[in-house]
């Protein structure tokens, strides 16, 4: 018999400044690593304003994780070290195995109203394969497939199987499931897991852009100035269930559980004394300006600001015999 899961923490988003000073809210960081293994960080990048995304993610390096940035509104264009260029749209998803390194960059860009919204996900890479080739994949919204079931649950399938379809996104070491489920008002939805798994499930209501959940004593989770993250995490059973407790006159559209799943033995995703020299090899190539690397770094919205010497200080202090 399968049991069900309860929800063993529930996480508020904060809002935070990345990248050049992008306004984002971040559901989880560092600070919970330990309790989300492998999962590092998720964040939400959502606003209006165009002043408040336009500074974009200058260049900047990755080593030994995945990272998975899903649109839902506007437009992320990257490029790489790799030679990597292009836009990720609405529904688009873009899947990043770092591996042994990676610079890149991403620069957002509104809808015409200037809606922008989207999600970056980070997750750790086992030790035995933070060196492996660095690997990218741009996956459409046409070849994410879309299974509707019939109690009205619509999923977006992502990484994963569900209902004998597969997901584009196949063979990552790390084993994931990457789901975005829409559930109407009042209906249940319950996705199996394997045992000693990690789960988590990120929910958003759209129109009002606040969540409404239910946590496991069955009291109701409502806040109207940010969003409330619903984060379950446990190893011991198998199974996650999500209930959509709403007012079907207030909130006809139902809500929408972002959800995934990931195998919890891993590594620490910066590990003590070699922090340093990982952060310094990747960047080196950037700092030493290698022609073939430089090559490559453009991007379709156009290059980004340089480093600036506040950046070059903080790695003099990490690694002062490279700098």
């Amino acid at each position: 018999m399968d049991t069900v899961r309860r929800v063993s923490q529930i996480l508020k988003s904060h809002p935070t400044l990345e990248g050049a000073g992008v306004h984002l809210k971040r559901a989880f960081g560092f600070q919970q690593m330990p309790r989300l293994d492998p999962f590092l960080l998720l964040d939400d990048f959502h606003s209006d304003k165009p002043e408040e995304y336009l500074p974009g993610f200058p260049w900047h390096p990755h080593r030994g994780i995945e990272t998975i940035t899903y649109v839902l509104q506007g437009q992320v264009a990257h490029g790489d070290s790799l030679g990597n260029q292009g836009v990720i749209t609405a529904g688009d998803v873009q899947w990043m195995t770092v591996g042994s390194g990676i610079i890149h960059q991403e620069m957002p860009r509104g809808r015409a109203d200037g809606l922008l919204w989207g999600f970056q996900l980070w997750a750790n890479l086992p030790a035995r394969h933070k060196m492996m080739k660095p690997r990218y994949r741009g996956i459409t919204d046409e070849q994410i497939p879309t299974i509707r079931l019939e109690n009205g649950v619509v999923i977006r399938l992502i990484c994963g199987t569900l209902e004998g379809v597969h997901g584009p996104v196949q063979d990552i070491v790390i084993d994931p499931e990457y789901l975005d489920v829409s559930l109407p008002a009042g209906v249940t939805f319950t996705h199996h897991v394997q045992a000693g798994y990690t789960v988590f499930a990120y929910v958003i209501e759209h129109r009002m852009f606040s969540f409404i959940s239910m946590n496991w004593k069955g009291e109701p989770l409502i806040n109207y100035e940010t969003v409330v993250n619903m984060i379950s995490t446990t190893t011991t059973r198998s199974g996650l269930k999500i209930k959509a407790q709403l007012d079907k006159n207030k909130y006809e559209t139902g809500i929408n559980p972002f959800s995934a799943t990931q195998h919890i033995d891993f590594f620490p995703h910066c590990p003590g004394k070699e922090c340093s020299a990982e952060l310094w090899a990747a960047f080196r190539p950037f700092f030493h300006h290698e022609p073939e690397l430089e090559s490559r770094l453009e991007c379709p919205f156009g290059k980004s600001r340089p480093f600036t010497n506040d950046l070059i200080k903080l790695f003099s202090v990490l690694d002062p015999l490279h700098i």
